[in-house]
């Protein structure tokens, strides 16, 4: 935020104006942020971290909510696969998931994966979010070595964009975001969420033939993000309201050159009034208001 005073002496007055230029901070969704994926490929899955890459198959680029997403058939053929890693061992007492789906046919019966980190043979993971028959969303971790499931009361319709965002911290119930849409658990589990080191993450299909038949997604998938903190309910809002995508995660116009001074005159003068016009003042980015002063409390806007 950047700020020009301009002062101009009258008899009885000592006016200024106050010209504001604007910046957007969104950095914070930095802070625990393990992996982002934008979805822009049709070969690779590219971790705008840096860090988790993966591979996909049988998916084709559409558009997306934003930028461009992959569209997903419905079998295990139609998969993204990110190889463990450390980081993806989300170990604390606290997660949050994010994803943007478009789903064009009903969850399967097994419910469809989303994304998932998978344990054991028979179609368990360890965190992640499904899709189910009747068009609700499942959030899935194992806290204290027991798997929890939460599925939502509200849908994520066919055929249109729903931000999907799933926050859980120990000692506080669950929660599911879709859209402006907020679910609450009934239930508060406490404990540090379980680790399977051994297991990929797939997106839009399960990794083993058997499950995969009954779990995979039909639609299109995008913004996938994964931190190791809860976040907010005010960077829930925001996520939501302002459809922030990670390439929003950066200071947006960075505020260096002040804005012009405007060209101020007084039209007419008395012994309680005085009568003001200026021309208006240029910026590089925005000039969001003028502020009237007198004797230095503000008297106008």
């Amino acid at each position: 935020m950047k700020n020009r005073l301009i002062f101009i002496f009258c008899p009885l007055l000592l006016l200024f104006l106050n010209l504001n230029g604007q910046t957007t901070d969104h950095t914070n969704f930095l802070n625990g942020l393990i992996s982002a994926y934008s979805m822009e490929s049709s070969t690779t899955v590219n971790d705008e971290i840096g860090i988790n890459n993966g591979t996909v198959t049988g998916t084709t680029v559409v558009p997306g909510n934003l930028g461009n997403a992959l569209n997903f058939t419905g079998s295990q053929a139609s998969m993204g696969t990110v190889p463990t890693s450390q980081s993806l061992d989300l170990n604390g007492s606290e997660l949050s998931f994010m994803v943007d789906i478009y789903p064009t046919a009903n969850g399967q019966s097994g419910k469809s994966v989303i994304f998932q980190k998978g344990v054991g043979t028979t179609g368990r993971y360890i965190y992640g979010v499904a899709y189910t028959n009747t068009n609700k969303i499942r959030f899935r971790n194992v806290i204290n070595g027991v798997q929890r499931d939460f599925i939502s009361s509200t849908a994520a319709p066919l055929n249109m964009w729903s931000r999907i965002i799933c926050v859980w911290k120990s000692g506080e119930a669950r929660i599911i975001r879709i859209n402006s849409a907020t679910d609450i658990e009934g239930t508060v589990y406490s404990g540090t969420q379980g680790v399977f080191p051994d297991r990929d993450i797939t997106i839009g299909s399960y990794d083993i033939p058997g499950p995969a038949a009954t779990r995979s997604f039909t639609g299109r998938i995008d913004n996938i993000m994964i931190w190791n903190r809860a976040l907010t309910t005010t960077e829930q809002n925001t996520l939501i309201n302002e459809n922030l995508g990670f390439s929003d995660f950066t200071v947006v116009g960075t505020d260096t050159q002040a804005p012009t001074a405007p060209t101020v005159s007084s039209t007419g003068q008395s012994s309680s009034t005085v009568d003001l016009s200026w021309s208006g003042a240029t910026d590089d980015i925005a000039v969001t208001g003028y502020k009237v002063y007198q004797n230095g409390g503000s008297i106008a806007t």
